[in-house]
């Protein structure tokens, strides 16, 4: 008996580069799917994704999810909530908040040298073979300290804030797993599990750092009638206005006398 397609599909190596042009349109689109978040989860801990809606059985088996994305810190507080993140998405992130970019017409700033060779040699390393990567014997006293750390992190942090950092510790192991492959060891190093702690670190500064204005934010800001109708508006698009009035929860007299224009 030969295998079906969609068994057969699931032996195949398949690969595929999604690109958006602002992460925030995605966020946006994702509010309108309550599987996008769930699917999102399941594939960055690469368990199997399945799609039996479709008259033919589709499957992913072990898939390898990588995520790369940008978005400003307004369109930040306005989709990333805590609830999502309370969900485990959003601390399979790492955020990191960037500086101004220099010119790069400015005589005094030139992009540093990447020795791209070194970067394909380490890939191919990585991928020749499935390897195991350890921590080293002068690596794990700081492993202790990165493991209290985040302990330390989510016992003290408000709740709103420790939903986003609470994979420090994974997190950490993970960018040091990745600096030790690109050195084609399988040992993770003292300097490498210390610089990638500076990077998880800096990750939970400007994670904390956004969660944290985008709550001043809210509890200075009063927030009105019309400010909750533009919000829908900017979320949601096009809208008739029964919809709009649901989504804002404000009655058809308080959205005529926002918005005159509603009454005609």
């Amino acid at each position: 008996m030969k295998p079906s397609r969609a068994r057969r599909r699931t032996a195949e190596t398949c690969r595929a580069l999604v690109v958006e042009e602002e992460w925030s349109e995605s966020l946006r689109r994702a509010r309108r799917d309550h599987s996008f978040t769930p699917n999102l989860r399941i594939a960055w801990d690469s368990e199997t994704l399945r799609n039996t809606t479709k008259e033919e059985h589709q499957e992913v088996v072990g898939p390898a999810l990588a995520m790369h994305g940008h978005i400003t810190p307004s369109d930040w507080n306005e989709y990333v909530s805590v609830k999502e993140a309370a969900g485990g998405t959003f601390n399979r992130f790492l955020p990191v908040t960037l500086n101004v970019v220099p010119m790069l017409d400015d005589d005094t700033f030139s992009l540093p040298a990447l020795d791209v060779d070194d970067l394909a040699e380490a890939y191919a390393w990585a991928t020749a073979r499935p390897r195991t990567i350890t921590l080293g014997l002068d690596s794990k006293p700081l492993w202790r300290l990165v493991r209290r750390y985040t302990r330390i992190l989510n016992a003290t942090l408000p709740e709103h804030q420790a939903v986003f950092i609470q994979r420090t510790e994974e997190q950490t192991l993970r960018v040091a797993a990745c600096l030790a492959a690109a050195e084609c060891s399988t040992t993770i190093m003292h300097a490498m599990l210390s610089a990638a702690l500076s990077f998880v670190r800096h990750s939970v500064r400007s994670v904390t750092a956004l969660v944290a204005a985008a709550e001043d934010g809210k509890s200075r800001r009063p927030v009105t009638a019309a400010d909750k109708v533009r919000a829908v508006i900017r979320r949601e698009g096009a809208i008739k206005k029964g919809d709009l009035m649901r989504a804002a929860k404000i009655p058809a007299a308080q959205l005529d006398a926002c918005f005159p224009t509603w009454a005609t």
